[in-house]
């Protein structure tokens, strides 16, 4: 299956390889990115609600990480052989460290605003 985000929509759309439309997850707000999850499920970025939101096989919403703060406008992810999830922000100022989630934490990246690429852990 082919899975695409439709920001402008609110959802992800689910076609078969020969693009017949096989079904939709509704009730994201604004999902920008997608990607698979090593233990099964989805991670999405909703950028416009500063959130990285974990998603089960169903497309359901399963947890949702975010912090209007710091986090502006999380756009593409993926997730690296070790589990770390890889965020592309925009016109954003901040990193997380960590490698388990208790410890991670949120500081000021430095240098110009502009596109920032992090790594995290949820």
């Amino acid at each position: 299956d082919v899975l695409v985000t439709d920001r402008e929509n609110d959802r992800v759309q689910r076609f078969a390889p020969d693009g017949r439309l096989l079904g939709e997850w509704v009730g994201l707000h604004s999902p920008d990115g997608l990607c698979r999850a090593r233990a099964g499920g989805f991670y999405a970025t909703c950028g416009i609600d500063n959130a990285v939101v974990r998603l089960d096989a169903g497309g359901n919403v399963r947890g949702v990480w975010r912090d209007d703060e710091s986090c502006r406008y999380p756009h593409a992810i993926a997730e690296t052989a070790d589990g770390a999830l890889l965020v592309a922000c925009t016109g954003d100022r901040w990193r997380v460290t960590g490698a388990r989630p208790e410890e991670r934490e949120m500081l000021p990246r430095a240098g110009a605003e502009g596109s920032a690429v992090v790594r995290m852990t949820l």
